[in-house]
This record gives C-alpha cells, sequence and structure tokens, in this order.
C-alpha cells in the first residue's frame, strides 16, 4: 500500500487555533472516523452538477440606478462566475391595446406587444450576458398580469390554467428566442411560488390550486411544443416551503402527464437558521426527494432536482421584504453552509435569491416604492454608499460558484450525518474530466476544529497544478480582499491534497482547499 504523507498546515493567519479539540460523543457510530475524512468515489452524491447562481431578474426600474451601475454590476457578475441564473419579469410590461370581448369566451380576446421599452431592453441584456457567458436560464413571469386593485385580463379566477397565459407566455419566448436570437433559456417559470395563494384582493393566486397549476402547466406545454420549443422546459414547482413544495411534488411525481410536461422538481427554500445551523436541511431536503423517488424513478435522470431561490428566513421584514442581516458575515457562513448542505443531499444547482437590491421592489399602497433589500449589493442611486459596497456572502458566493462550477462531481462522507457531529460539515468538489478538487469545510462550532483531509488521486488525473493548493478562509477575521475588491487566497501551498493535509479550521469558519485558484 502506498505511503501517505501527513502533512501539518499552520495556516499563517490560524497560528493560534493548532490545537486539537474534544470533538462531539460518537457512541453508536463508532466506525465512521469523524476526523480523518477521504473523499472517495464512494462517497459520490452527483457526477454531474449543474453549478451554482444567483437571481438575476429584470430591473424593475432601471432609472434609479445610479450612473455606470450596469457597468459595475457586469463586473461584480464576472467574478461571480455564475453557471445557472432565474430571470424573472412581468407580462404587463408589454400587453397592450388589450380587448376583452366581455363574454364568456376568452379565445377571442385580442391584444398587442410592445417591447420596445426599457423593461424589455433590460431584459435583453441581462439574456444576452447570460447567452455570452454560457449560464444556463430559468426565465419565467412573477404571476398573470393584472393589478390587484383591478383584474384588467380577468384572470384571477382561473390564474395560469387560463389559456391565454399559454398564448402569452409562447409569444415572449417566440420573441426573445426566434426574434432576439437568445440562446440560454433552459426552463420556464409558471408563475412564483404558485402554492403561495394568499386571500383575495391582496394576491393574484387567491384562487390557486394544484390542479389549476397543473392545467396551466399542460397548457403552457402544449403552447411551448406547438412553437417548437420542446428544449425549454417546465419546472415543476417553483414552490415555497416544504409542506406546500411536497404537495406539489406528490401530485407530479404521481402523473405520468405532469412528469411529461415538467423538466425539474424545483423549488424555494427560506430556512430559519436553526435548521441550518444543526445540519437539518440536508436532513429535510434528502426526506422530500425520498418520498418523489417512490413514484418517480427518473429524479435525478429526466428531471432533476433543483433550488430557484436560496435564503435564510431569519432576519425577514414582512413589509418590505427584506433581510436585516444581509451584511453581516454569518449571513454568508450560512448561506455556504446552506450550499454544502443542498449539494450533498442531491440538490443539482442552486440560485441564490439574490444579486442586487435594485432589482425587485414592494409597491406600497401610497404609490411608494421599497427596494427588496436582499442582494449581495445595491446598484440604487438613493442607496449609501455603505449597501453599494459588496457584502460578505457576495464573497463566500464567488469561492463556491467557482469551485462548484457545471460538469463537477459532489462527493459527501459519513462523517457528515448530524447525529455525529452536528456542528462540522465538509465535502470534495471535483472537477469535469478531474480537471482539479477542492474540499469545503465548515466548522459551526464555537471552538477551532483540527481534521485531516485526503481527495483520491483518481480526481487529480487531470489537474493542471496537482501539487498546489490555494488556501481560502471565510470570516470576518481571515477574509482577505485584493486591491481589486474581490475575494483572494490566503496561502498558496506547494502541497497536494491527495496526500494527508491535516488543518485548523476556526469557529464559525468556512476553509477551502482547492488545487485552482478561484
Amino acid at each position: 500500500m502506498k505511503t501517505r504523507t501527513k502533512n501539518l498546515i499552520s495556516l499563517v493567519l490560524l497560528s493560534s487555533c493548532l490545537t486539537a479539540m474534544m470533538g462531539c460523543n460518537t457512541q453508536g457510530k463508532g466506525k465512521v472516523d469523524k476526523d480523518n475524512l477521504v473523499f472517495d468515489k464512494n462517497g459520490i452524491v452527483l457526477d454531474n452538477f449543474e453549478g451554482l447562481g444567483v437571481e438575476w431578474g429584470t430591473y424593475e426600474d432601471p432609472d434609479k440606478l445610479s450612473s455606470g451601475s450596469w457597468e459595475r454590476s457586469l463586473k461584480i457578475m464576472d467574478r461571480l462566475n455564475p453557471q445557472v441564473t432565474r430571470c424573472m419579469l412581468n407580462y404587463d410590461w408589454f400587453i397592450t391595446n388589450f380587448d376583452d370581448k366581455f363574454d364568456s369566451d376568452k379565445s377571442n380576446d385580442t391584444w398587442e406587444y410592445n417591447f420596445s421599452n426599457k423593461l424589455m431592453n433590460n431584459t435583453i441584456d441581462v439574456l444576452r450576458y447570460c447567452d455570452d457567458h454560457n449560464i444556463d436560464v430559468a426565465f419565467g413571469c412573477w404571476n398573470v398580469p393584472g393589478s390587484l386593485g383591478k383584474d384588467e385580463y380577468n384572470m384571477f379566477t382561473e390564474v395560469t390554467s387560463d389559456a391565454r397565459w399559454a398564448t402569452m407566455t409562447a409569444d415572449i419566448l417566440e420573441y426573445l428566442i426566434k426574434f432576439q436570437g437568445i440562446k440560454c433559456i433552459k426552463y420556464f417559470v409558471n408563475s412564483n411560488e404558485p402554492n403561495y395563494s394568499g386571500v383575495e384582493g391582496k394576491s393574484k393566486n387567491y384562487n390557486n390550486t394544484f390542479e389549476v397549476w397543473a392545467k396551466g402547466v399542460k397548457n403552457v406545454r402544449k403552447a411551448l411544443d406547438d412553437r417548437g420549443f420542446r428544449n425549454i422546459k417546465i419546472i415543476g414547482g417553483d414552490t415555497t416551503g416544504f409542506e406546500g413544495t411536497i404537495e406539489y411534488f406528490n401530485g407530479i411525481s404521481k402523473s405520468d402527464e405532469l412528469k411529461e410536461a415538467v423538466g425539474d422538481y424545483g423549488f424555494h427554500v427560506y430556512c430559519p437558521n436553526m435548521i441550518i445551523d444543526t445540519g437539518d436541511l440536508a436532513v429535510r431536503i434528502r426526506d422530500i426527494y425520498d418520498q418523489v423517488k417512490k413514484n418517480d424513478k427518473d429524479l435525478g435522470v429526466k428531471r432533476i432536482p433543483h433550488i430557484w431561490e436560496a435564503g435564510l428566513y431569519d432576519g425577514k421584514n414582512a413589509e418590505t421584504d427584506s433581510n436585516a442581516y444581509i451584511a453581516n458575515y454569518s449571513y454568508g457562513l450560512r448561506m455556504a453552509d446552506y450550499t454544502l448542505q443542498c449539494a450533498i443531499a442531491g440538490v443539482n444547482s442552486i440560485v441564490y435569491w439574490d444579486f442586487d437590491d435594485g432589482m425587485h421592489f414592494m409597491y406600497n399602497a401610497d404609490g411608494t416604492m421599497t427596494s427588496k433589500g436582499w442582494g449581495m449589493f445595491s446598484s440604487l442611486s438613493t442607496d449609501s454608499a455603505m449597501k453599494q459596497r459588496l457584502r460578505p456572502w457576495y464573497h463566500s458566493s464567488v469561492l463556491l460558484t467557482n469551485l462548484m462550477r457545471k460538469g463537477s462531481k459532489i462527493i459527501d462522507n459519513p462523517a457528515n450525518d448530524p447525529e455525529i457531529d452536528n456542528t462540522f460539515r465538509s465535502m470534495a468538489v471535483v472537477g469535469e474530466h478531474n480537471t482539479y478538487a477542492g474540499v469545503v469545510a465548515i466548522n459551526r462550532g464555537m471552538l477551532p476544529v483540527t481534521k485531516t483531509f485526503r481527495v483520491a488521486e483518481e480526481f487529480l488525473a487531470n489537474a493542471a497544478s496537482p501539487n498546489k493548493i490555494y488556501v481560502y478562509i471565510y470570516n470576518e477575521a481571515d477574509l482577505k480582499i485584493g486591491e481589486d475588491g474581490f475575494v483572494k487566497e490566503n496561502q498558496i501551498l506547494d502541497l497536494s491534497l491527495k496526500d494527508e493535509i491535516e488543518i485548523s479550521v476556526p469557529q464559525n469558519s468556512m476553509v477551502i482547499l482547492s488545487s485552482k485558484e478561484l
């Protein structure tokens, strides 16, 4: 057997953290070595990961952006380097000359489109960027057209099952794909969070049910197929919350017709801190998809698990739909932990909510608008310089989006079981064709911990720099930002991940060891 060299890494910024600490009680789990972690082919959870991304929807009022902000946003997006995004808009922005015949037959209603406005221009700018950077897009409309005060199109009672919704969807996609040459749209969102029905007068969705939504999906599927858009998959849910998602997923998985109509099992997850902090998120995600698998053996093959909105619930202000903790380092650490748990639970891609505070607004009864503060920064001209700065969770996300690339393998290890230790989690990521490898280690405990990592040698077979390790540390004290304002490595080590690497991971921190620069 080949002799392994154990390398004790005294990270420059962590020299005080090298004392090994007592671990959790592993009684009943004694066969799992939680301190010496090996990542090999037995731990592969996903062998064709689809990448990480961020919600980058149409800006609802581009006139509110600060001077030069669009160019700055593109540079920020360049460094984030996502593989997938979700781009949402409203059909109301484009519908004009609507003629309701005021009879029971909606098929004879007529309308036109005005695509020559700043909202469509911005949509096309976003989609062209995605085309140029090989970013897969989930494209959709927030909800059926019409304002809460007036159901101009008489759609609210039928919601997306209204036949005109399918026609409008096909028309708008045809304009983008055939007339504008957009190629990046891979998924269609058949309305945002359809299971969140609300009440009449406060929600366009008040009359929605799974059955109504399912009818709409079938209508849209036919309309897209008739236009030649069979390659665009309909998101199988885009629901929110665990309970509502289970209802929709079960309904889809038990219907052969619906299974053929949709392209994934995708939903939104806004987690309370406790679910993430204890490692319970991975357990819940697995439980949901285990239920789906009982009815749909093609889960993970024809229909892939996705999370289309990822965020944290604690700190949410319902009136402004903003998060008060978005600028804290702890938000970035939890979102990294969230990402790791979803990946080891088998989720194929994760889209963070969201990119920029300047995109979306809450519209108040008095006619005023309040921006939704969930972003990685703000490009609003009215926001302070502090709010326009990149927030810490942007930097932690950059590290993960650049490591967890399209086509990569996600490798779990048995020690991630929260019954063994619910404060420490790790995974390996191996690039397509074994071109690079990296280890993500997240310590949610109150004390530093010492761990030994080794990645199977085969996973570095085609690595450009197999004997080099780029070390990145995410916490408030050690995050390193370069002169360009973006995250950079803390150290570069002349070592290989195929050997045993012993490191001390500080409390409440993420450490990434990568054979390539992130």
